[in-house]
């Protein structure tokens, strides 16, 4: 696969990664403790009992026989060697001596393996030859840089993942990554070849050592290293044992750090693997049989559809039943938007009422997660247990969360509804919402509950109900990050990023699924958004004064804003931004932009509270696997918890409400217009009570609204607006069918009369005749399959649907991004009719593929000088279709 990223100006290119230039700036010393260095993901992993009891055994023995050695003068070599075989039982240790004061040794998983872990380890009485966090550019480094080069250069051990130095107290851990970089580059390995034949040769060994030295100090970025003192945590065995619970619980997660680290896993860089986005396939391929779909097809070709032999316990049947026997068909405003056939059509309404119903019960779960962990010291936190199936073992409890509790403020919910859920906020989602299709068809409510489902792979059945919220009980969603790290059975967790995954599939059902890598999305938003930031700066240059090279330069600029109204101005422009997915599926990629947007905010040292006072001193933002996390000034990660001690929950019980987001959201087939982008709309919004101006200012007004009534009044009058320009507009596309008509029946009677008269027509008079009659024929057949033809009943508007992108005239002005993973589909495969839109795009061709229309469709939608990027396919370089 490659990416794509174009500019609105010129032709679409492949993009590689930019290496940046280096500086002479001096290389700094980047110390990080466990606690830093520790993903929240690999946080949230729990250690058994038995494994703790043993590493708290090994860590007790480590103490009692350095100590000793340190004490009677001995070698502290054995001792750390059967502390690291704790954390590699079955691995093959080799020794060598480095020098008088330093042995090596290379750990390997077998006697034959390469190593992959090189413990350096200095004699406890040589303190000149440990690295030194004061002094650290000096002989001790450089020690250890030629003991690593040794290795690397000399006797071939490429495979090394990290270097471990300790003298038994100190421990520095290091990415052998960082030294591949660093020091394996031509000139130091030309340097160290020659050193290896001329050892002896004191002037070339001091000239060796000054070409590390100056290798150091010349690499601009920061030399990272994770550093603790093991003797800091001897008093914890203790702790553990006799204090307080609340000590226990600092102490033990302290531990569990060290425990962590000093892990196979982490050491050997599998940590990355391991908590990476992927689909749980388990977890996946359940709920696909408690809905009542299976995969077809094979690869990455596969589609999802109903079960050949239906299980009438699934959910699709249980809806499709209620649906067949209401005929609910009969009361849907446009069925054939659901397909051709009766089947059809029953089979893609359910779905979507289950898809529907699942984005309300899957946010439920994390909420339910987030809302434990901010009452984290609350006596009575399973309150706050929303799905429990103790508690929720029927459709209308559901429904009733849904449109009883979450859709309303605690002041208008029924006394019964608050007694019962009285510790849910209101959060102001419009998912929480009755859609258009519930209000037709049915909502979940109307399930039967009686209806049973047998287990998946085993023989008890159970009610839908009852069986989802179990089959969701057994995998945590949050909640266990709030509860003792040490756990015996722990559930597999599911981040949002992992539900987004899921989404993908069951949203794009009719496509082969196109699940994108959390590394892509993450580098696609990231390489674009700078880029974009970076020109709307330079935009704004004589706002601001700057000379502007580069990001890194904007970074230093921005750095030295404190006044409120320039970093409001900076802010400005990022918010500034608009960014589009044409082919949104879960909305994986405007949600990895919103992070990095925020990432980048804090970047450059903007970010700022409410009041418009800068955060930069006291917080800083990382994304780690799709999450926007929030570290403190002590490189922590933040925990918001309410407490009944501080009296936080006194003064600040609810949770701020979410913004109306949903007018940002819009379903319609985004390749299908109506209305070209280009039509001139002046004379529309003439013709009409509304302007651009108020359009911008009610969408605006809609997105913070909280009160309900207000909301739907707003939202009855933007679609009032849309469907005033709409009919305006295509009052005007009739007009100009009417003038076309009128120009042919005028030359018509021009000639006609002449002719009455004897009068031949010229030549120029009937070419211009034959021109209007095509003309209008394909005006009207053009307006004819718009009205007539399914291919537009689901038309997209780009003109109407999203005010933010247009001028103060109505002109169409464009996104500054457009970021997206398009659907890989042949067009032949499409019915028929979708060839319609072949006029509208000079990409078309019947044997191409959809994602190239994605192409011609970016350009259009975007800004001149905006930027695209597209995740594909590389055949589109090699075909026919691929030229156009």
């Amino acid at each position: 696969m490659c990416f794509i990223a174009f500019s609105s100006i010129n032709k679409p290119s492949v993009v590689y990664l930019n290496i940046k230039s280096r500086s002479t700036n001096s290389m700094k010393l980047k110390i990080q403790s466990p606690k830093q260095i520790i993903s929240q993901s690999y946080q949230r992993e729990k250690v058994s009992p038995f494994n703790f009891e043993a590493f708290i055994n090994a860590l007790d023995n480590y103490f009692y026989y350095t100590n000793r050695a340190k004490n009677f003068d001995e070698t502290i070599e054995p001792h750390l060697t059967d502390f690291f075989q704790f954390f590699f039982p079955s691995a093959y240790f080799f020794q060598k001596q480095f020098g008088d004061n330093i042995s090596i040794k290379n750990i390997s998983k077998s006697e034959n393996s390469p190593a992959e872990i090189l413990l350096y380890i200095v004699d406890a009485k040589a303190s000149k030859a440990m690295i030194s966090l004061e002094k650290w550019n000096d002989k001790a480094l450089h020690d250890l840089v030629i003991a690593y080069l040794s290795e690397v250069i000399k006797n071939g051990k490429e495979s090394l993942k990290t270097i471990v130095v300790t003298n038994s107290d100190s421990f520095y851990i290091i990415d052998c990554q960082l030294f591949k970089e660093v020091f394996c580059v031509e000139n130091l390995i030309s340097d160290f070849k020659n050193w290896q034949t001329r050892k002896k040769d004191k002037t070339v060994t001091k000239a060796f050592y000054k070409a590390i030295k100056s290798q150091i100090e010349t690499k601009v970025d920061d030399f990272s290293m994770i550093y603790f003192n093991l003797n800091e945590y001897e008093n914890h065995l203790e702790l553990i044992k006799t204090g307080d619970d609340l000590i226990k619980e600092k102490t033990t997660r302290e531990l569990v750090e060290i425990y962590k680290i000093l892990s196979a896993d982490f050491l050997l860089n599998k940590i990355e693997v391991k908590t990476q986005n992927i689909l749980n396939e388990d977890f996946y391929y359940e709920l696909l049989y408690i809905i009542g779909l299976a995969e077809k097809g094979r690869g990455g070709n596969k589609v999802l559809a109903r079960c050949e032999q239906p299980n009438s316990g699934s959910l699709i049947e249980n809806i499709i039943t209620k649906l067949r026997t209401e005929d609910v068909l009969y009361h849907l405003y446009y069925p054939k938007d659901y397909g051709k056939t009766e089947d059809e059509q029953y089979f893609n309404v359910a779905l979507e009422l289950v898809i529907t119903w699942l984005n309300r019960i899957f946010f439920l779960k994390v909420l339910e997660a987030k809302l434990m962990n901010y009452n984290v010291d609350d006596s009575d936190k399973d309150a706050f247990r929303l799905l429990d199936s103790g508690k929720v073992d029927e459709f209308d409890t559901i429904n009733t969360l849904f449109f009883e509790v979450l859709a309303l403020p605690e002041k208008d919910r029924d006394k019964h509804i608050s007694k019962q859920f009285g510790r849910i906020p209101y959060l102001n989602s419009s998912l929480f919402e009755v859609t258009s299709l519930e209000r037709q068809a049915l909502r979940i409510s109307n399930l039967k509950d009686s209806t049973k489902l047998v287990s998946f792979g085993m023989a008890t059945s159970e009610s839908d109900a009852t069986y989802l919220l179990r089959f969701l009980d057994r995998y945590d969603f949050g909640i266990e990050a709030s509860e003792t790290i040490i756990k015996t059975e722990t559930k597999p967790f599911i981040s949002t990023a992992q539900l987004g995954l899921v989404f993908e599939k069951l949203i794009g059902n009719k496509l082969p699924s196109n699940v994108t890598h959390t590394a892509i999305t993450d580098f696609m938003s990231r390489e674009t958004l700078r880029k974009v930031v970076l020109g709307k700066f330079r935009d704004e240059i004589d706002g601001f004064g700057w000379t502007i090279d580069n990001f890194e330069s904007l970074i230093e600029n921005c750095r030295k804003l404190y006044e409120s109204e320039d970093l409001a101005k900076a802010n400005y422009l990022i918010n500034s931004i608009t960014i589009c997915d044409p082919a949104v599926g879960s909305g994986r990629f405007l949600i990895a932009c919103l992070n990095e947007l925020l990432y980048i905010k804090s970047e450059l040292g903007i970010l700022c509270d409410v009041n418009g006072n800068s955060l930069r001193a006291q917080i800083k933002l990382k994304i780690e696997r799709d999450e926007l996390v929030i570290y403190n000034s002590f490189n922590v990660p933040f925990e918001y918890k309410m407490s009944f001690e501080t009296g936080l929950r006194k003064l600040n019980p609810e949770l701020e409400t979410l913004p109306n987001i949903d007018i940002n959201i819009k379903k319609g087939n985004s390749l299908i217009s109506r209305f070209p982008l280009d039509a001139d709309l002046n004379a529309v919004f003439k013709k009409t009570e509304y302007s651009v101006e108020e359009y911008k200012r009610t969408v605006k007004a809609y997105k913070t609204e909280e009160e309900k009534s207000k909301k739907r009044l707003l939202s009855r009058y933007l679609e009032d607006i849309k469907s005033e320009f709409q009919v305006t507009f295509n009052k005007r596309e009739k007009e100009k069918i009417a003038k076309v008509r009128g120009k042919k029946d005028s030359l018509e009677l021009q000639i006609r009369y002449n002719r009455n008269l004897g009068y031949e027509p010229r030549e120029q008079e009937l070419e211009e005749l034959e021109k209007l009659n095509a003309a209008l024929e394909r005006k009207e057949t053009k307006r004819e399959e718009i009205l007539e033809s399914d291919i537009h009943n689901e038309a997209f508007e780009w003109r109407f649907e999203f005010p933010e992108v247009l001028d103060e005239n109505g002109n169409y002005v464009g996104f500054d991004i457009v970021i997206s993973h398009p659907p890989h589909q042949r067009i032949q495969n499409i019915e028929k009719s979708f060839r319609l839109i072949k006029p509208d795009y000079e990409t078309f061709m019947a044997s191409g593929n959809l994602y190239e229309l994605f192409y011609e469709l970016s350009f259009k939608i975007m800004k001149h000088h905006g930027f695209g990027t597209l995740f594909t396919s590389n055949t589109w370089r090699r075909t026919q279709n691929g030229k156009k």
